[in-house]
């Protein structure tokens, strides 16, 4: 088999493009996660999920450009595209996650304070209504009295 150093050279940047485009998806699930509750295992599955995927796509630039031999600087190239798009731009996306979620949650309390106080307000409203017809009532037959003057 003949080695091309322009193949190489294309491994190298498609490496690094998409380690970076890695990077992108890792954010995606890292996203997710301050969204949705997570626990252990979905944790477990996700990472697991995104792994595999990354050595099927490594395995695929490996098979593309290098007729399936494994170069390691093709894995530390891709490796360094994600550690660019995690330290810069993934930092960036994962801050502001964690404070669209601290607004929606915020924003969400608040309505939710206002609608309960509402209903409560309601309820003694309702209440004292009640408890005030009920009066006016009692108060009609003079508190029970005439009606026991009446059975008599």
């Amino acid at each position: 088999m003949v080695f091309n150093v322009q193949l190489s050279w294309h491994l190298f940047f498609a490496s690094l493009v998409f380690g970076a485009v890695s990077g992108a998806v890792y954010d995606i699930f890292r996203v997710f996660r301050v969204f949705a509750p997570h626990n252990s295992f979905a944790v477990f599955a996700e990472d697991t999920v995104y792994c595999v995927s990354f050595a099927a796509v490594m395995c695929v630039l490996y098979y593309n450009y290098t007729n399936g031999r494994i170069r390691l600087y093709a894995l530390i190239c891709a490796a360094a595209g994600f550690s660019a798009y995690y330290f810069t731009l993934g930092k960036v996306v994962s801050a502001s996650a964690v404070r669209i979620k601290a607004f929606i949650c915020r924003t969400f309390g608040r309505i939710r304070a206002f609608l309960t106080g509402k209903a409560k307000k309601y309820k003694r409203h309702l209440f004292s209504r009640r408890a005030y017809g009920r009066g006016i009532r009692s108060a009609a037959d003079a508190f029970g009295a005439l009606r026991y003057i009446r059975r008599r």
